[in-house]
């Protein structure tokens, strides 16, 4: 009888040992964790160590700065030609209570690829570049360069799902038509000035 209630004492010790365990969850630091217990969130956790409760899952959400890069976004001008720019965005989850938000409304994942991806994230931002090169036409874009970043800056400032995100920065780089056609233009200026020097010849 004492072997039998010490090994039933001893299950129960190591059960409820598992228990313990299993209600302790980690959050790593920079991040913010959300507490779900079937499918109702209890919270946010802080980074660290700590009894959440059995049955209770936690989703980290990063809280550092990240890059949203999209390389030879095309666009094109008034009259079709194709224009190319790189654009890079700096952003951040908005504050701490956000990755609820998040959980809530946009997916209970804490994968920020995956959020943006729902988000469309990336489509508004090459749309925002491709809605303003398509107000200005031939050679204007290049004319424009400060012009035309700013306004795309403007605009994806407008789009961007900002009841989640600050942005910290957004940079676009090398704003360019295609190579054949700055080709041709540099064709056409050659062509221009071989011209006048002949006339002033004449």
């Amino acid at each position: 009888g004492q072997i039998l209630t010490g090994t039933i004492a001893a299950a129960i010790f190591l059960a409820a040992l598992t228990i313990m365990i299993l209600g302790f969850d980690q959050v790593d630091a920079d991040k913010i964790g959300v507490m779900d217990q079937f499918g109702v969130v209890k919270g946010t956790m802080q980074p660290g160590f700590r009894w959440t409760g059995i049955f209770v899952s936690v989703t980290e959400y990063p809280m550092t700065i990240q890059k949203l890069l999209l390389d030879n976004i095309e666009a094109v001008d008034q009259t079709g030609q194709s224009v190319y720019s790189d654009i890079a965005v700096n952003y951040k989850i908005k504050d701490t209570n956000t990755p609820i938000k998040l959980y809530q409304e946009v997916g209970m994942t804490g994968d920020l690829e995956a959020i943006a991806d729902r988000l469309a994230m990336s489509e508004k931002v090459s749309e925002s570049f491709k809605q303003v090169t398509v107000q200005y036409k031939d050679l204007e874009v290049l004319e424009n360069r400060d012009e035309v970043r700013k306004r795309t800056i403007d605009r994806i400032n407008e789009l961007f799902p900002k009841e989640y995100f600050s942005i910290i920065s957004i940079t676009l780089s090398d704003l360019r038509f295609a190579q054949s056609y700055e080709d041709a233009i540099q064709l056409k200026k050659d062509n221009t000035q071989l011209a006048m020097a002949a006339q002033e010849k004449v």
